[in-house]
């Protein structure tokens, strides 16, 4: 797995590549709880060159993405797949 990120005043993008197994799943966790430390609401995440995703991966998305919207963020998933997205935005519990 490779991690991209980039980021302006009002959001952050980050490009994964690769396979994210669960023990990428910390790190990348840990990566989006710092941006929101740092006041970001507004995560872009670009998943369309990563092949496979952990389960793990899909039940930290889901929680930073309660987490966002609990601070009126947007977590957006790029994923021309839909397989991440659909998974992560299925989740309806969290709303």
């Amino acid at each position: 797995m490779t991690l991209l990120i980039k980021a302006d005043e009002q959001q952050v993008y980050m490009n994964i590549n690769g396979d994210v197994y669960s023990e990428h799943v910390n790190f990348l966790q840990d990566s989006l709880i710092e941006r929101l430390h740092y006041g970001y609401r507004h995560i872009v995440l670009d998943v369309n060159d990563v092949s496979q995703f952990d389960d793990k991966g899909i039940a930290m998305l889901t929680y930073i993405r309660s987490k966002l919207h609990k601070l009126g963020g947007k977590l957006i998933i790029n994923d021309k797949n839909g397989a991440v997205s659909d998974l992560v935005f299925d989740n309806h519990k969290i709303l």
